[in-house]
């Protein structure tokens, strides 16, 4: 991390300048390497002016080593009185926030109600606002062209094609190959566009084909409810148990009682024990881009996580407590022993989510556009779930449904061509149909050299092009073999892209 913003500062110190770096981050970064200067100065210049005292050194350090005890102490029961989630703690922003109220040392005062609701709340809706003017002037990647509250015509087929007609004007029907949206104001947009494919979103669709598996398929509805119910125990019921732990403690510690004979143990900290012992300290829930994504890499972490969540119930130190005997924890515990149940169904889960996912993933890929093996990448994902399920058909069948309405597109199928898969000419000669259709001229050059590359003539012809058709991505691919057919390479990366 050093390094990096050294390289990025310009410093040449042990690394070598970035040459694309703008202007305003080349500022920031020189300015955050002279803040650490000055902070690295202050605190070697503290222990310095100590460092001839041993004995005084001894002191404060133990008297310091107290006193963070006691602020870490405070701090955490904020998490556990507010219910926060302990990965808080890995943010970026929460240790900035200790860095800069140390830098203000005594007399800081907390932050209003008003001020977080209001003054502060505008402030950093319009810092976001600046991040998102610098995505908007940055040619590369993604383009900002616009912020809409859309929220009012979402569901209004008329004004969502009017949105996205006004914006086919503003870039020009020339330069725009397909529009992605899952309403039905495609079909108006296509009527009247007719240089135009309409596809759906593909990471939306996948996503709808595991909503079927967990909705049609009872293994899954099993699996998912109850990695839910073990999820909320793990990350609700415990932190709720350490709350009402610290109330009894104080009530019974002020009455003179001996509490379970811990006193002198903090019972936060075996609760902490006893749920990094389930979670092997990392999280239970397991962020996704979609919803049902989300569903499934959970339960997929907590089948990996069984043996510690099988050995956690009948642990010395959780039996010990009260709260073991609570029905709530009783009907967990069932769940989580109950192995032949919960882990079957879990191992059916898998075995018809990971392909898809295997798919989002490569969907999802910011570094090369995915157009030239979404469909064949999916044939094969399918292939794979049909194999799991020993083709019966009451287990997939969700899958040719979403598949057939809405991914068999012509325009992901013309996709192939590049990678000359079985079936892809259907669909080239269809975009070309659509794409080009209106220009007899480009139509008969296109079709000629297409041709060409069907028979490997010219450049299509060398080993090294044939060799590495099925390795390199297929935009790469026409950029450096696709020169002997100019028209056919800018019709090819323009599908691809």
């Amino acid at each position: 991390m050093s390094r990096f913003k050294h390289h990025l500062a310009h410093t040449c110190n042990n690394v070598m300048p970035c040459d694309n770096v703008r202007e305003n981050v080349w500022l920031k970064f020189c300015w955050l390497l002279e803040e650490n200067d000055m902070l690295t100065k202050k605190k070697r210049g503290a222990f310095l002016a100590t460092v001839n005292d041993e004995v005084q050194s001894t002191m404060n350090s133990i008297f310091k080593k107290e006193e963070r005890e006691r602020v870490c102490q405070e701090i955490s029961r904020f998490f556990y009185i507010s219910v926060v989630p302990f990965n808080c703690v890995k943010i970026y922003e929460f240790q900035k926030v200790i860095e800069m109220v140390d830098e203000f040392g005594r007399g800081l005062n907390p932050l209003s109600y008003h001020e977080i609701q209001v003054t502060m709340l505008k402030k950093e809706v319009d810092y976001t606002k600046s991040l998102m003017e610098d995505y908007k002037n940055d040619p590369r990647g993604t383009i900002f062209l616009a912020a809409i509250d859309s929220s009012y015509i979402i569901k209004m087929e008329e004004k969502v094609f009017a949105m996205l007609d006004d914006f086919v004007d503003k870039i020009s029907e020339e330069n725009v190959v397909q529009v992605v949206t899952d309403n039905a104001s495609r079909e108006m947009l296509i009527q009247k566009r007719k240089k135009l494919f309409w596809t759906p979103c593909a990471t939306h669709c996948i996503d709808l084909m595991l909503g079927d598996f967990e909705k049609n398929i009872e293994e899954h509805k099993v699996a998912i409810t109850k990695g839910r119910k073990i999820t909320s125990f793990i990350y609700n019921r415990l932190q709720l148990v350490m709350t009402n732990l610290f109330v009894e403690r104080a009530t019974r510690l002020q009455k003179g009682k001996s509490f379970l004979g811990l006193e002198q143990q903090d019972l936060s900290h075996l609760i902490l024990q006893l749920s990094n012992k389930v979670t092997k300290g990392k999280e239970l829930l397991r962020p996704g881009a979609t919803r049902f994504v989300a569903s499934y890499l959970t339960v997929g972490h907590l089948f990996e996580l069984k043996g510690a969540l099988i050995s956690f119930f009948p642990s010395e130190k959780w039996l010990s407590t009260k709260y073991a005997r609570n029905n709530t924890e009783i009907y967990v515990e069932d769940i989580v022993m109950d192995t032949a149940g919960f882990s079957s169904s879990a191992i059916t889960c898998l075995r018809a989510a990971e392909p898809l996912m295997t798919v989002l993933r490569l969907v999802g890929s910011d570094s090369k556009p995915a157009m030239g093996f979404i469909y064949q990448a999916l044939v094969n994902e399918k292939k794979e779930i049909k194999e799991n399920f020993k083709d019966i058909q009451t287990r997939y069948g969700t899958i040719d449904d979403r598949w057939y309405n809405q991914m068999n597109r012509a325009k992901h199928v013309a996709a192939m061509i590049s990678r000359k898969m079985v079936g892809s000419k259907g669909g080239f000669y269809m975009c070309l149909e659509r794409m080009c259709g209106t220009d007899e001229n480009l139509t008969k050059i296109i079709d000629c050299q297409f041709d060409q590359f069907t028979n490997a003539r010219g450049f299509f012809g060398f080993n090294v092009a044939k060799l590495i058709m099925k390795e390199k991505y297929p935009v790469d691919w026409w950029d450096s073999y696709g020169d002997d057919t100019p028209e056919l390479k800018f019709f090819a990366m323009r599908i691809l892209s």
